[in-house]
């Protein structure tokens, strides 16, 4: 039970150094679905990470660039470019 334990706060860690150096990235993001806050999208990035952005509904299905500005516990949040 410790070494899962330990195991699971190492794999946390690792994913929260991950994200936090996607800050002030471009990325592209494929956008899926609508998010919890009206205007938001939510989507993936060219490496899987959960994106969400104020964008219109006409981005769902496609990739646009976005840049990331925060990092999250579970997701990063972009601002879309152009």
């Amino acid at each position: 039970d410790a070494r899962l334990q330990r195991l699971q706060a190492l794999l946390t860690e690792q994913q929260r150094a991950a994200q936090d150096a996607m800050v002030g990235r471009v990325v592209g993001v494929l956008f899926e679905k609508t998010g919890r806050l009206p205007g938001q999208l939510v989507g993936k990035s060219d490496h899987l990470h959960a994106v969400h952005v104020e964008a219109p509904e006409s981005l769902m299905g496609q990739i646009a660039p976005v840049r990331i500005v925060e990092s999250g516990p579970n997701s990063l949040k972009g601002e879309l470019i152009g």
